[in-house]
């Protein structure tokens, strides 16, 4: 495997004043560790606990976010977008402190609880860091259960008023634990 780090052994002196500022040049671009990564990840929290789960329930990255980085230093902050899958990221030099800040959230969108996945709408971090974590609650999909119960409508075929029905004491609306199979009685 080639090694890309690498400068081909060349003497600069030789090539005279250009070929040492040349040189010079290239040592600097190929410093391996000169930026650091800044990247993070915005999920959907249903459950509400700070912890993006990857089994039931399954918590989703939220594209479209809008996350500013506002370096320490510099007026002007760096702006990227999370993509489909809810991930962002930042080349910036390592050792830099970094304030993040999150903001247009889906509509019905609103910070969850801090948890160790996630931290804040406003962050405080150094670089290189690569879990800077955002969860967003939609309290319209919120549920505390692994496993709720689901209700059904349950039609019958009759008049449950008509004298003598024997549909009239039939439930129209049914409940069952989501982990029920088969046939119910």
């Amino acid at each position: 495997m080639k090694n890309y780090y690498t400068l081909p052994k060349l003497r600069f002196s030789e090539l005279g004043c250009g070929g040492l500022i040349l040189g010079l040049l290239l040592s600097l671009i190929t410093i391996p560790g000169a930026f650091a990564q800044l990247s993070g990840h915005v999920f959907r929290d249903f459950n509400g606990d700070g912890v993006g789960q990857t089994t039931i329930p399954n918590e989703p990255g939220i594209g479209r976010v809008k996350v500013l980085a506002f370096r320490q230093g510099v007026t002007a902050p760096l702006s990227a977008v999370t993509d489909f899958d809810g991930f962002f990221s930042f080349n910036l030099l390592g050792g830099q402190k970094v304030r993040l800040e999150f903001s247009a959230f889906p509509a019905g969108s609103y910070e969850s609880t801090r948890g160790s996945n996630n931290g804040t709408a406003v962050q405080f971090v150094t670089t290189p860091v690569a879990h800077a974590g955002l969860d967003l609650l939609d309290p319209l999909s919120y549920c505390k259960e692994v496993m709720p119960a689901l209700v059904a409508l349950f039609f019958v075929v009759g008049d449950p008023l008509a004298a003598g029905s024997s549909v009239a004491s039939l439930p129209a609306l049914v409940h069952f634990p989501y982990s029920a199979s088969g046939q119910g009685t």
